[in-house]
């Protein structure tokens, strides 16, 4: 397996109090041609000495910290920095499985695939001893499943192994003109593998659940923000219009219907007119695609939102649309 070497790409940003569990999930790894690119955020935590302590220990240790700009440039910056043939993506307070670099190398020599997978386990406090201990129980055999590029493509539209970027391995000159957009705050990762996909990308399921999730009351899913909100929208957006391109009309309809799910379900959240007429604003911009929406209650629903008029409630907020505007998707 000579030449196969992997850059760990770990973005924090205050993360001190589970960070040292995901560092030790890698180095616990048996396979040990690896090194690990921390992209600081900006930490205020105290995250930087313990980084740079370790970093005296070990020397495949790459440490980079800069001023918050979000986790999309963070991440851009450890892959630029790194110097591995795969790149691994990792959260810096979830954990992988010690045999997940060995299994995947495996299957990405036997095959020459530009991606590989596993399945992931949602865990809490509670439960990541009681996982870490049990790791001897879960070893299985070296199988695997092979996905071409045509099925690649069905995957990233259902539910499947590369749904979050948690956990992918991606051969590093395959994504070499692949970045992170960082007008998104949340869905940045899924679009990323979107580009992948886009790219003829085949994969590897390993099919063992070995990525951890850490569920906690940080995590930026719980993020119900106008400002997260159009970065849901934007992100399917982003897709759909591109699936419509390439006359994949079936996969930009599910983009669709879950585009204009979340601006359904912010409303149901928040129920007041203020609300309502901010929907208006962004459903006004695309009423042309709602028709395609197979939910008929929720065509109805979108329709009679897109026709409210805001002008007396909306209270408009430029910064939350600019960077939207500039690259045409508002």
């Amino acid at each position: 397996m000579n030449g196969y070497k992997i850059s760990v790409i770990l973005p924090t940003y205050n993360r001190l109090e589970f960070i040292e569990d995901t560092i030790n999930s890698i180095m616990n790894q048996t396979y040990k041609d690896f090194e690990i690119v921390i992209a600081d955020d900006g930490s205020t935590d105290g995250t930087d000495s313990y980084i740079e302590e370790l970093k005296a220990k070990n020397d495949n240790i790459i440490y980079d910290k800069a001023v918050h700009s979000g986790i999309c440039n963070a991440r851009n910056r450890a892959i630029n920095l790194s110097g591995g043939d795969y790149l691994f993506f990792i959260d810096s307070d979830d954990f992988i499985h010690p045999m997940l670099f060995e299994r995947m190398i495996d299957a990405v020599k036997k095959t020459g695939s530009a991606m590989a997978s596993e399945y992931f386990c949602e865990v809490n406090s509670k439960s990541i001893k009681e996982k870490m201990s049990g790791f001897e129980k879960e070893m299985a055999d070296k199988d695997f499943i092979y996905r071409n590029a045509n099925q690649t493509v069905y995957d990233y539209f259902h539910k499947s192994p590369i749904d979050m970027i948690g956990g992918l391995l991606v051969n590093k000159d395959f994504a070499k003109n692949i970045k992170f957009d960082d007008r998104f705050i949340i869905g940045e990762d899924k679009l990323y593998v979107y580009y992948c996909v886009k790219n003829n990308a085949d994969y590897v399921i390993i099919p063992q659940k070995w990525y951890y999730n850490r569920i906690h009351k940080g995590n930026v899913s719980w993020d119900y923000s106008r400002k997260a909100l159009l970065s849901r929208y934007m992100r399917r957006k982003t897709v759909w219009l591109s699936e419509l391109e390439l006359k994949r009309n079936e996969n930009a309809v599910l983009q669709i219907e879950q585009g204009f799910s979340f601006l359904i379900e912010h409303f149901l959240r928040n129920k007041n007119l203020k609300e309502l007429a901010f929907l208006s604003h962004i459903v006004k911009k695309d009423r042309k695609y709602f028709k395609l929406l197979k939910n008929k209650k929720h065509r109805i629903l979108v329709f009679l939102i897109s026709y409210f008029n805001p002008l007396l409630l909306f209270e408009r907020n430029e910064k939350e649309f600019a960077v939207w505007k500039k690259s045409g998707l508002y």
